[in-house]
């Protein structure tokens, strides 16, 4: 079982939506996370979605992309679920 934190905040970049013109909020994150005994670097794209979710991208070499998705009570504890 693999735990993640995110240690480092990288910076904050605009994504397209699915929508296309629109524009997502967007955070990329990177932190080293150990797979298989080995230490890696994992890179995380969270982008809010217009549901006010959040998709969670995780980019780990050596692995396949991983992509969560976070519901918007969960996220922020003022939306109703």
């Amino acid at each position: 079982m693999r735990s993640l934190s995110v240690l480092l905040l990288l910076g904050c970049s605009a994504c397209s939506s699915l929508e296309g013109t629109r524009q997502a909020e967007c955070h990329k994150y990177q932190t080293p996370i150990t797979v298989g005994g080995t230490q890696e670097q994992a890179e995380f794209l969270a982008c809010r979605q217009p549901d006010n979710s959040w998709r969670i991208t995780q980019t780990t070499p050596g692995l396949p992309t991983q992509v969560y998705t976070v519901p918007p009570y969960a996220a922020d504890p003022h939306i109703p679920q």
